[in-house]
């Protein structure tokens, strides 16, 4: 297989218009490859470039030196500049003997490949000729192009056009300009890469508008409220919107994936991740981010990014609107249901009764009798009035469970419970729901619970009428928390 690097080069010659075209690499190691007329690859060669060559003499034959690059520059310059003749076919000492065999090998075996390239172009063009010999494609074929690359690209171009010059006595081909374009450039892989990358993008399609807004909101940064504070006491956690999935109805049913700045990720809906980038346009970052990072600067261009990305989605995705509305009449809907059921539940607390005052008890004594010598007696301190708990048994509380339905489909159903005991030393309360499963709630659990059979059922918790449980398509639908961060695990 060919690799990246000289398909590339081939790509960038054959763009810019070379073909037939010979790209000879001289970098780490020595490649040529070849394209025909037609723009078909013809094949080529590997061998070691010029500093592995001088390498591997040192690495295999222990008392051979290493010449790097310094060592045979110096030489070559000298010669360049007329202050030394070239180096001899047969040298007197040694590192003029490895250098000039190196030399020699990579001069004769790039005029030869030129060379062989030139005579294989020939034979597969095999040009059709008039009576009198003419050919006559001979005016729309291009001169073939050599390109030299890579790090050694102008010193093999020095042994290539002034053999004789560097190398004494040097025999062989010699490279007419009638014959071939000889052309110099190192980049030209990272050239062939960009040539490649330009040709495919002008090849995609103009982007949908649900591609720009997917595109605009990955990257942005975003905060999110949870219950359980971070290192620094910051119940606000700040992080980036990394992926977006698209959904099967555009934008509406995208995920947005969240990468939080302490390792914790999850996905938000359209309405979440709108919520997130306004409240981070709200707070910003945190105040103990690091300054060096964190500039001034940086702080307003993320909250102006986040504000923008969040005015984007509002404009252009018509049913985010109808959603953010139906959320506040929920939200609305939920308070009022919290603030009854508070109000119910302070109108049973007063209506019980206070329990009865326990006797009084004749104070002991703390001093010793004359018969008794012993210590004194003391009093033990009387312990504290609990809350005897038993003012909710026997209310009504409702509770959302995530099942599956019958086409195998999630969804939040409602199941209703009563307050059957309270045990006073795990201070539970033990709820049996009408289809029979059993739970125990504290106390924070039981006033939710009593809340939301208040909003459900739109009655006190204290009746006896029993509900059926409630599908939460048919009725608001409660939003399970997450399990990352939120305290408590929905059952």
């Amino acid at each position: 297989t060919l690799g990246v690097d000289r398909a590339a080069c081939l790509f960038s010659g054959y763009k810019s218009g070379f073909h037939p075209l010979l790209v000879m690499d001289a970098g780490t190691a020595w490649t040529y490859t070849a394209l025909d007329s037609n723009g078909k690859i013809m094949g080529g060669g590997i061998s070691p470039g010029i500093g592995a060559r001088f390498r591997c003499l040192s690495d295999y034959c222990g008392k051979l030196p290493n010449l790097d690059y310094r060592d045979y520059e110096r030489v070559l310059t000298a010669i360049a500049e007329g202050k030394s003749g070239p180096l001899p076919a047969f040298a007197t000492d040694t590192k003029t003997a490895i250098m000039s065999s190196i030399f020699q090998e990579v001069s004769a075996h790039g005029r030869n490949i030129i060379q062989q390239f030139l005579e294989e172009l020939k034979r597969r063009q095999a040009p059709e000729t008039t009576q009198d010999g003419e050919d006559k494609e001979a005016k729309d074929r291009s001169k073939p192009a050599v390109i030299l690359t890579g790090g050694d690209a102008g010193l093999l171009l020095q042994f290539l056009t002034k053999p004789g010059k560097f190398i004494a006595d040097q025999h062989g081909t010699k490279l007419s300009p009638d014959d071939i374009e000889l052309i110099e450039t190192k980049h030209l892989s990272a050239y062939g890469i960009g040539n490649l990358i330009q040709s495919k993008t002008s090849q995609l399609s103009a982007p949908t508008p649900d591609e720009k807004l997917r595109e605009l909101v990955t990257g942005q940064r975003v905060a999110k409220k949870f219950e359980v504070p971070d290192l620094d006491g910051d119940l606000i956690y700040r992080g980036s919107v990394i992926q977006v999935l698209p959904g099967k109805n555009g934008v509406d049913d995208d995920l947005f994936s969240i990468r939080y700045d302490d390792g914790d990720g999850e996905e938000l809906s359209l309405v979440e991740v709108y919520e997130a980038l306004k409240m981070y346009t709200e707070v910003g970052e945190k105040v103990s981010a690091d300054a060096l990072i964190w500039t001034e600067n940086r702080r307003a261009e993320r909250k102006k990014g986040s504000e923008a990305s969040a005015n984007q989605l509002l404009a252009e995705v018509p049913k985010l609107k109808e959603k953010l509305e139906i959320n506040a009449e929920k939200a609305l809907a939920k308070a009022q249901a919290e603030s009854t059921a508070v109000a119910a539940i302070s109108e049973v607390k007063n209506n019980i009764p206070p329990p009865a005052p326990s006797p009084k008890r004749p104070r002991e004594s703390t001093t010793s009798t004359p018969k008794s010598r012993g210590r004194s007696k003391k009093v033990k301190p009387a312990p504290e009035k609990e809350a005897s708990g038993k003012q909710y048994l026997d209310m009504k509380v409702a509770k959302y469970f995530t099942l599956e339905n019958d086409e195998g489909q999630m969804e939040d159903v409602l199941f209703l419970g009563k307050v059957q005991t309270y045990d006073r030393k795990s201070k539970f309360w033990h709820i049996v729901y009408e289809d029979g499963d059993e739970e125990d709630f504290d106390e924070e659990d039981l006033k939710k619970g009593i809340a939301l059979y208040i909003e459900k059922c739109g009655k006190a918790p204290g009746t006896s009428k029993e509900a059926t449980p409630v599908p939460a398509d048919g009725a608001a639908k409660v939003e399970t928390p997450r399990k990352d961060k939120t305290v408590g695990v929905v059952s």
